[in-house]
C-alpha cells in the first residue's frame, strides 16, 4: 500500500463485526469524504528526493523524512505499492521510470557527439580491415568512444538525475514521528488520492493480497473520471529485464568493436555472456506470468475479510484500539454502497484492468527502444569508422541498420521473449527441470538476436539491405500480432467472467451507473 502498513500501526484496527463502533465510524467518515483534515496536510515530494542515494527513502529507517515534502494543491503521481515486496527491485524500477528517459537521451547525445569527433579525426583509434562484405576489406580506424562515453553517461544520469515530478510517498508525505500529524495524514489518505492526477501501481506478487493497496486503487477509481487512462501498472521485474538486456547488448557491441578476429572461442564467450543476461530476464518473466495467474485466481475469490491487514488475520484476532479493516469496510460501504459491491468490482473490473497491463505487452514499446539503445551507441562507433574513411554510402546503410535494430529487431526479440515466457510459465516439480525451461527460453532469444547479426553480414548492396530491413519489419509485425492475440484470448475470458458476476452488483460506485464504471475500469 502506498500508505505504509508499518507506520500505521499506531492507528490500530478492529474487526468487521465492530463496524458500528463510533470511533470506527468517525475515522471512516474522515477518510471517505476525501478531503484533508487540514490544508497543510496535503503534501507531495519531488521524485528525486525519494530516489537519491539509490532510493534511500524507500528503505525502512528510523529517520523522519517529512521535511523533504511540501504543501501542494495537487499531486502529479500517487505511488501505490506494497511494503511486503522486494524493496531492492522496487527502488530499481522507480529509478528507471523517473531517471531512465533522461539517462537514455543524455547518453545518446553524448554518443552522437563522440561520433562527430571521431569522424573529424580528433580522437585516436586502431586501424584494422573490416570483415563486413560491403566494406570490401578496406582498412578503417575503429574505437569504442561512443560506447564507453554513452555507457558512463547513462549510468551517471540514471543515478544522479533530479526528477522534479511531484509524487506522493507515505514514508515522506505522512509524518512518521509526530503522533498527531501522522494520524491526520493517515485519515487524509482519501484526499491524497482524490487530488492525484495519476496513479502508479508498482506491481509485485504481494500487492493483490493487501487490503490497503486495493482500497487505494478503489478510492482512486471512485474519485476520478475515466480512471483507466490515469492508472499505470509497472511490474518490479521490468527494471532488471530492461537493464539486463541493455547490459548484454552493450557488452556484445563493445566486444564486436574491440576484437579484430572473431575466433570460435570468442564467439562462444560472446554468445554465453548474452545468453546469461537473457536467462535472468527469462526467469523473472516466467515468474511474473505465474504470479499474474495467481493474482487472477486471488482476485476471482477476493473478499474484504480474506485480504491481509498487518494487525489482524481476521475479525476475531485484532487487539488494536481501532482496526484498519473496520475503517476500510466502512469506507467501502460509503463509496460502493456495500462491501459485496466492492468485492464484485474487484473480481471483475479491477481484475480485468490489472490483467490488461500485466498479462500482455508488459514493457511499453518506448521502454523496449530504451533497452535497445546500447546497440545504437555501438553502431555510432561503426558509422564513425566509415565516415572517417570517407565511405558515406556504407555509413548511411549502417545508420538505417541501426534504426532497424533499435525500432524493430530488438523489440521483436523482447516480444518473442514475452511470448515464450508466458507459454512456458508453468513451474516444474524439479528445480533443475524448471531452470531448464528458462535456459531454453533464453537460448531461443539469444539465437534470435544473433540471427539478426549473422543475416546482416550478408548485406552487400542497397537492395540486400532493403530486403533485410523489410524482413525485420514483417517479423516485428507478426510478433506484435501474436502477443496481442495471446492477451486478447485471456481478456475475452475475463469479460465473460465479468458478465457472469453481473454488472449491476459491481457498479454501485458512488452513484456511477454500470456502463460508466465498465468503461472507466
Amino acid at each position: 500500500m502506498a500508505t505504509s502498513q508499518e507506520p500505521m500501526e499506531s492507528t490500530g484496527e478492529v474487526g468487521l463485526s465492530d463496524a458500528e463502533d463510533p470511533t470506527v465510524a468517525h475515522f471512516a467518515s474522515l477518510v471517505a469524504k476525501m478531503e484533508p483534515i487540514d490544508p497543510s496536510i496535503l503534501r507531495a515530494t519531488s521524485a528525486w528526493r525519494v530516489l537519491q542515494s539509490f532510493g534511500a527513502a524507500l528503505r525502512w529507517t528510523n529517520t523522519d523524512l517529512y521535511e523533504r515534502s511540501f504543501p501542494v494543491s495537487s499531486i502529479q503521481v500517487f505511488w501505490s505499492h506494497s511494503w511486503h515486496g522486494n524493496n531492492y527491485m522496487k527502488r530499481l524500477l522507480l529509478i528507471l521510470l523517473y531517471n531512465g528517459p533522461a539517462a537514455a537521451i543524455a547518453a545518446t547525445i553524448s554518443a552522437l557527439l563522440m561520433m562527430c569527433l571521431h569522424i573529424a579525426g580528433l580522437l585516436p583509434g586502431f586501424p584494422r580491415a573490416s570483415i563486413l562484405l560491403f566494406d570490401h576489406g578496406v582498412e578503417l580506424v575503429f574505437a569504442p568512444w561512443c560506447m564507453l562515453t554513452a555507457g558512463f553517461v547513462f549510468a551517471a544520469v540514471l543515478l544522479l538525475w533530479r526528477s522534479t515530478s511531484r509524487v506522493f510517498l507515505d514514508q515522506v508525505c505522512i509524518h512518521q514521528t509526530d503522533t498527531e500529524l501522522k494520524g491526520n495524514g493517515i485519515l487524509s489518505i482519501g484526499a491524497f488520492l482524490k487530488y492525484s492526477e495519476q496513479f502508479l501501481l508498482v506491481w509485485d506478487s504481494t500487492y493483490a493480497g493487501r487490503l490497503w493497496c486495493l482500497l487505494e486503487l478503489a478510492a482512486f477509481l471512485t474519485s476520478h473520471e475515466r480512471p483507466r487512462e490515469k492508472v499505470t501498472v509497472r511490474l518490479t521485474a521490468m527494471a532488471p529485464c530492461i537493464l539486463g538486456f541493455g547490459i548484454a547488448l552493450w557488452a556484445s557491441m563493445l566486444h564486436w568493436i574491440l576484437v579484430e578476429e572473431h575466433t570460435a572461442f570468442e564467439t562462444l564467450a560472446l554468445v554465453l555472456s548474452r545468453w546469461f543476461c537473457f536467462y535472468l530476464a527469462a526467469s523473472y518473466l516466467r515468474e511474473h506470468y505465474r504470479n499474474t495467474e495467481i493474482m487472477l485466481k486471488q482476485l476471482a475469490d477476493f473478499t474484504v475479510q480474506g485480504a491481509h491487514c498487518h494487525c489482524c488475520i481476521d475479525e476475531e484476532s485484532c487487539t488494536a484500539e481501532v482496526c484498519d479493516r473496520a475503517v476500510i469496510a466502512r469506507c467501502i460501504r460509503i463509496w460502493y454502497g456495500s462491501v459485496e459491491a466492492f468485492e464484485a468490482t474487484v473480481r471483475t473490473h479491477v481484475r480485468h484492468m490489472l490483467y490488461r497491463q500485466l498479462g500482455g505487452l508488459l514493457f511499453p514499446y518506448r521502454w523496449q527502444v530504451i533497452g535497445a539503445l546500447p546497440l545504437f551507441w555501438g553502431f555510432a562507433d561503426l558509422i564513425a569508422a566509415r565516415g572517417r574513411g570517407g565511405n558515406w554510402k556504407v555509413a548511411g546503410m549502417l545508420c538505417l541498420a541501426s534504426l532497424t535494430w533499435c525500432f524493430l529487431l530488438i523489440p521483436l526479440v523482447f516480444q518473442v521473449a514475452l511470448i515464450l515466457a508466458r507459454h512456458f510459465r508453468r513451474e516444474q516439480s524439479s528445480v533443475w527441470q524448471d531452470r531448464l525451461k528458462s535456459v531454453g527460453v533464453a537460448l531461443v532469444v539469444t539465437l534470435l538476436s544473433f540471427l539478426g547479426n549473422w543475416t546482416a553480414w550478408l548485406m552487400a548492396d542497397v537492395f540486400s539491405a532493403s530486403l533485410w530491413m523489410g524482413g525485420s519489419a514483417v517479423l516485428f509485425g507478426i510478433s506484435w500480432l501474436a502477443l496481442r492475440f495471446q492477451a486478447g484470448q485471456t481478456a475475452q475470458m475475463l469479460d465473460s467472467i465479468g458478465k457472469e458476476v453481473g454488472e449491476s452488483s459491481a457498479a454501485s460506485v458512488a452513484g456511477k451507473p454500470p456502463d460508466e464504471l465498465a468503461s472507466s475500469c
